[in-house]
């Protein structure tokens, strides 16, 4: 059973990657709850395809965004001329074009859906338009 169970994981990692972060162990969410209770991207690593979603497909020179978490600082990853693109917004303005989502809280947040990643079947990264 446990090679089964290593084998499963080895195959369920190299399918989910670079998301491997987000496996649930199914014994422990059938005990506390659905997998939407639980945190679904902790290290904010689906937050780079998100920015590059953005970058790739708007060709403005100022883009205003809202991460839900306020984790602005993981766009240090991006490259400088990205970075000096991309401008964080600590509340939704008219000016706001963007808000990601990572489903870390529940949200109001009304805009249309122009990007998500889905792990086995769960979203864990939205970029929503708002402008």
């Amino acid at each position: 059973f446990v090679l089964f169970y290593q084998i499963y994981l080895m195959g369920w990692t190299i399918k989910n990657h670079p998301f491997e972060n987000v496996y649930f162990n199914n014994i422990m969410v059938s005990l506390f709850g659905g997998r939407e209770e639980f945190e679904r991207d902790y290290w904010r690593l689906s937050a780079k395809e998100g920015w590059e979603y953005i970058l790739s497909t708007d060709n403005s020179e100022h883009i205003e965004y809202l991460y839900e978490d306020g984790a602005w600082a993981n766009t240090l990853i991006l490259t400088d001329a990205d970075q000096k693109r991309l401008h964080y917004s600590l509340e939704v303005t008219d000016s706001t074009d963007y808000y990601i989502y990572s489903y870390r809280r529940p949200t109001e947040l009304k805009g249309k859906e122009v990007y998500s990643i889905t792990v086995d079947g769960l979203k864990i990264l939205s970029v929503y338009r708002l402008n």
